[in-house]
Order: C-alpha cells, then structure tokens, then sequence
C-alpha cells in the first residue's frame, strides 16, 4: 500500500512538470503570488522584532 503511495505521488509530480512545460505561463503566477507572501511574512517579523527591542 505504502508502495503505492509514492508511486502515485511521483507520477502525480511527473504530471505537474509536464504540464509547467507545456504551459510556462501558468507557473508565473503562481511564484509571483508565493514570492509575495513570503516576503511579506518576512518583514512582518522584522517589524515584530524591532517592536520588541
């Protein structure tokens, strides 16, 4: 069953991949959208640092 598993996982990451590189487009989004929030995590934390010094 465990085995299973991951093979589908892998085949399902296959899948991704292939459709990023069919469409490229899609994905520049998607890291414009994840970039954002990490950087805004980021400097929410600086901020609570500063605030507590």
């Amino acid at each position: 069953m465990l085995v299973l598993i991951m093979v589908s996982g892998w085949l399902s990451i296959f899948e991704l991949v292939s459709i990023l590189e069919a469409r490229p487009w899609v994905i520049a989004p998607i890291l414009i959208i994840v970039g954002s929030v990490i950087w805004k995590v980021q400097r929410d934390r600086k901020r609570e640092l500063k605030k507590s010094v």
